[in-house]
């Protein structure tokens, strides 16, 4: 667990000492903390003897903070936990024992309940479950919790750990190479309550931060599709599906077509269930997308949207998605 800011300190740290699984080294990275924050840390760490506070000066980014703190990590399976969240005390317990019964899964998370500052649940997520679909589904959106993820410290040296070069974004990147070696799954059950604030990296990484992780997106859809996308494609896809505002109507126009062509291609490629599964996904954030315009006052839209979403949901026919052939010209 790396730490800089102390403010929810103690929520996360005693979530993590009254886990049921009692077993385990607790490596907290001293990521440049102020003083104050040192002294809570050396606090706890005569508390309990499983803490390890192990500093690092260099101020290189997170991504090389967590190289730092997994290579003073001795055991095969290692957690992950960010210092402004708390935790469900089975939450160890029951992923450990779900990797020890699948030495195929490099990685496994879990879903969340998302709270605010003052620890208010705002919504819970059921994260996808199943590495095909997980598969699939990590070309729009990061298919695992990363604070909630616990990892085989052997796959994670084969890759090489994770790429400093990402600032941010740097666990999208993760589960992207993760995924082209191993298999990744989630507990369908929420386990962390994975907070929202103002000093969190994903709430100020920004316009450069964002070109960061669509730059994800982009390369897995790439290799996906045998073609380059264009990254306003890219972007307008990934805010619809991540639900994250209301969209024009050009730019969801433009997403929704866009997505047909993964349709398309997944009726060729994947599984009967997990071309369902993408289907319901798509129609559930355009229902979102109709319910928004409904709130602003924009009834056309919110027809149109919720008009899409029902073909989505009912298997109807999409434009785009066929015939196959389209698609394959343009490579």
């Amino acid at each position: 667990m790396p730490v800089r800011n102390g403010r929810f300190l103690a929520q996360a740290v005693e979530t993590l000492l009254a886990q049921s699984l009692r077993d385990f080294d607790f490596v907290i990275v001293d990521d440049g903390c102020d003083a104050r924050t040192q002294d809570a840390l050396a606090q706890y760490a005569k508390l309990d003897a499983r803490i390890r506070i192990e500093r690092y000066e260099e101020n290189s980014g997170l991504a090389a903070a967590l190289n730092f703190g997994i290579g003073r990590c001795s055991a095969p399976l290692i957690a992950r936990a960010d210092a402004d969240d708390e935790y469900h005390p089975e939450r160890l317990a029951r992923q450990v024992a779900a990797l020890e019964a699948r030495p195929d899964l490099a990685a496994i998370s879990c879903g969340w309940h998302r709270i605010d500052e003052r620890g208010r649940r705002l919504y819970t997520q059921r994260q996808a479950k199943g590495p095909e679909l997980i598969r699939f589904l990590s070309m729009f959106g990061s298919p695992l919790l990363h604070p909630g993820a616990v990892l085989r410290a052997e796959a994670l040296t084969a890759i090489g750990g994770y790429d400093p070069a990402y600032w941010t974004a740097q666990d999208t990147d993760l589960w992207a190479r993760l995924l082209n070696h191993f298999e990744l799954d989630n507990l369908p059950e929420p386990l962390v309550q994975w907070r929202v604030h103002n000093a969190s990296i994903s709430a100020s990484r920004g316009e450069e931060g964002r070109r960061l992780s669509l730059g994800v997106r982009a390369r897995q859809q790439r290799a996906y599709l045998r073609m380059d996308p264009d990254e306003h494609l890219v972007a307008f896809s990934t805010d619809l599906l991540a639900r994250a505002s209301l969209l024009p109507v050009s730019d969801l126009a433009q997403a929704e077509r866009y997505l047909a062509r993964f349709l398309a291609m997944a009726r060729h490629r994947e599984k009967e269930w997990i071309v369902r599964a993408f289907r319901r996904k798509v129609a559930s954030a355009l229902f979102q997308q109709a319910r928004w315009a409904i709130r602003a006052r924009l009834p056309s839209h919110a027809v149109g949207a919720a008009r899409r979403a029902a073909l989505w949901q009912q298997d109807g026919q999409i434009e785009g998605a066929e015939p196959i052939f389209a698609i394959r010209k343009e490579q």
